[in-house]
């Protein structure tokens, strides 16, 4: 891949979404790449909006179509705003992909902090089921890809592989070091090239995925199931791995994975059952579809796996949890009631409906 020098600002067109006025406002955000600080013109009227100030941003956040926080205003990126911009995005931000083999004997929650710790950017991840003879019902033997053929042939079903795609500069690299530490490459495959990881996506995540890959209904697999969804600021700040860690040493079994980004309406019809109970709903949809999550359909060793979960989860108000179990996830990773870390199902009855989500 060509190399560029990093710009020292690097600007992109943004737009932030005035719920009081329900229009969308354009601004130019310029990010300093020495020392992180931002600054937002306002396109319509041609004058600062924000003076120049220090942010939390990464490089590894920025990106077209992502959503960023500044100034407690949530921003989506939609284009580019001067060439040098698109010039260095273009030649230094590369896709990998991955996919983590069923028989592995490293963990998905100890892969997922070794990409977080790596400040790779999770874009896609989805637990698949491998089934030969589905494929050729549909017509879809991977033969045109001899790379994924390869990888999948001898799976026939059973425990779930794991396709993962991330994104950073030099992201290819990064993994192949990363899978190699992992049991000597022999448990999370690379793809070779940025290449391959483009022909990886599409075989997927692409349209045509879905009829390779049918997701079964998670409550056929298990008695008592719970959903587990990390929410976009925790997504947002890499600790989905350390989730997934916490999970493990409680005897929860999180037996499918996928990133969700949730429709507004989506989001309505999913938290419905809070609207006119809580009075911070219309905060909590906002904060729900800022950005993508991680949804897990968590099952477990142990009986009374919703209640153990809602227990493990902690109260809704993260300075509650930190009082009342300081070693809760949301004691831990929530920030505010709305951005309280995860959300997890309430009722035992919900669960089999709940961890369907997007499907």
């Amino acid at each position: 891949m060509a190399t560029a020098t990093l710009p020292s600002c690097l600007s992109f067109i943004v737009e932030w979404h005035d719920v009081l006025a329900d229009l969308y406002r354009p601004f130019t955000l310029i990010f300093c790449t020495g020392d992180a600080s931002v600054e937002m013109i306002d396109r319509k009227h041609h004058r600062t909006f924000l003076k120049r100030s220090g942010s939390d941003l990464k490089l590894s956040d920025l990106g077209i179509g992502r959503t960023v926080t500044v100034a407690a205003r949530q921003l989506r990126i939609v284009d580019f705003a001067d060439l040098s911009t698109r010039a260095f995005w273009e030649n230094q931000i590369e896709e990998a992909a991955a996919f983590l083999q069923p028989s592995s004997q490293t963990s998905l929650a100890a892969v997922v902090k070794r990409l977080e710790a790596a400040d790779m950017q999770i874009q896609e991840m989805t637990s698949y089921t491998m089934n030969r003879p589905r494929w050729a019902h549909h017509g879809l033997e991977p033969i045109c890809i001899p790379s994924i053929y390869a990888m999948l042939s001898h799976l026939d079903g059973g425990r779930p592989g794991t396709a993962i795609i991330v994104r950073r500069t030099d992201a290819c690299r990064l993994l192949t070091q990363i899978s190699q530490a992992l049991n000597q490459g022999q448990d999370l495959t690379i793809a070779s090239s940025t290449q391959d990881s483009a022909q990886w996506r599409d075989f997927f995540f692409g349209k045509t995925a879905a009829l390779r890959f049918p997701p079964d209904p998670i409550s056929s697999h298990t008695h008592e199931c719970s959903l587990l969804l990390v929410q976009p600021h925790a997504f947002k700040a890499k600790v989905c791995g350390e989730i997934l860690a916490v999970l493990e040493q409680h005897d929860f079994i999180v037996s499918q994975v996928t990133v969700v980004k949730l429709a507004k309406q989506d989001a309505l019809e999913c938290f419905e059952i809070y609207k006119g109970v809580r009075d911070d709903f219309d905060q909590l949809i906002e904060a729900i579809i800022s950005g993508p999550m991680l949804a897990c359909a968590v099952t477990g060793r142990k009986p009374d796996v919703v209640i153990r979960l809602r227990d493990l989860a902690g109260s809704v108000e993260p300075s509650v949890a930190a009082e009342l179990r300081p070693e809760s996830l949301r004691a831990r990773f929530g920030l505010n009631r709305v951005n309280n870390g995860v959300h997890v199902t309430d009722l035992p009855e919900d669960g089999p409906l709940e961890v369907n989500i997007d499907r």
